[in-house]
Parts: C-alpha cells; structure tokens; sequence
C-alpha cells in the first residue's frame, strides 16, 4: 500500500488531489504553507505516522527573449531568477530589465519593484503569483525592427526626390 503512495501526484484543476488506496483529498482553501499537514492528516486515515513531503510547484510560462520559451513548473518558494533559468536564461537579445509578469495579459509586477525583487532574492510565493502567470522578457530585435523600418520609410521620399531631381 506504502509503494503505491510513493511518487508524485498532481493537483487537478477542481482542486482536488486523488491519491490510491486514499482517494479524493480536496484542497480548495488550504494555504501552501499547510499543504504537507492536510496531506498527512488525510493520509494518517490509512497509514500509521505517515511520512509526506509535499512541495507546492506553480506552473506559470516564460516568454520573449529566453533560450527556451515554454512552461514551466517551480517549487512555489524558488527565487524569481529560477524561473528565467529554467527557461534556459536570457538570450542575448533580452531586455531583462523590461522583465514583467503578467496574470491574464495585465502587467502585475514590471519595472524597479519588480527588478529590487529579484535583487533581494525574493521568491514566487513571496510575491503571491500564481499558476498561469507569464514571465514576458522582451528583446531587443523588436526595437532595431521598428527603427529599420522607420529608416526605409524616410529613405524612400528621399530616394524619390533624387529620382525627380535627375529628369
């Protein structure tokens, strides 16, 4: 009964966790700080003086300008910097100070605050984000992009003019 309990489970969507010989540990409203007690508690119901280590992992993606774009899953009380190396780290077109995250396509920690942040070491579950939280790293391709552009936009009157001027 032991072996079936050792490994690792996830949390479903309903937040609910389903564990063999256990069955449904609904955990709706249980803080990450009490995760491993109620596991235990729940778990205690069929094994005497169980063992649990439950660590809380946030799923959240990183994008923009990253060796690895993607998603990812972290220990909630991984460092913020974690979660730009595990995406491979920056690239070397990435604006890291333009670094923001972002919850449903709003900016929710961008600019100094976020950058003193990471700066002090502070972690996922320090600054209260959650699963579904984007990591966006701009680069800096798109701003030599939009000033090419602009260049041979004002090129062409300029070439138009020559061509005028020579008939």
């Amino acid at each position: 009964m032991e072996e079936q309990l050792t490994d690792t489970f996830t949390v479903g969507s309903d937040v609910k966790l389903t564990l063999p010989v256990i069955g449904t540990v609904a955990l709706r409203g249980i803080l990450r700080a009490e995760l491993q007690e109620q596991l235990t508690r729940a778990v205690g119901r069929v094994i005497r003086d169980p063992v649990i280590h439950a660590q809380p992992l946030l799923r959240f993606s990183v994008q923009g300008g990253v060796a690895r774009p993607g998603y990812y899953s972290l220990p909630a009380d991984a460092v913020l910097s974690d979660a730009l190396m595990a995406a491979g780290g920056p690239a070397r077109e990435a604006r890291v100070a333009k670094l923001r995250i972002e919850r449903d396509g709003e900016p929710l920690w961008e600019g100094d605050p976020l950058q003193r942040a990471i700066a002090a070491g502070r972690t996922l579950d320090d600054m209260n984000l959650r699963a579904g939280d984007q990591f966006v790293v701009p680069e800096r391709r798109a701003v030599a992009d939009a000033v090419r552009t602009i260049g041979i936009a004002l090129t062409i009157p300029v070439t138009i003019l020559t061509l005028i001027s020579l008939f």
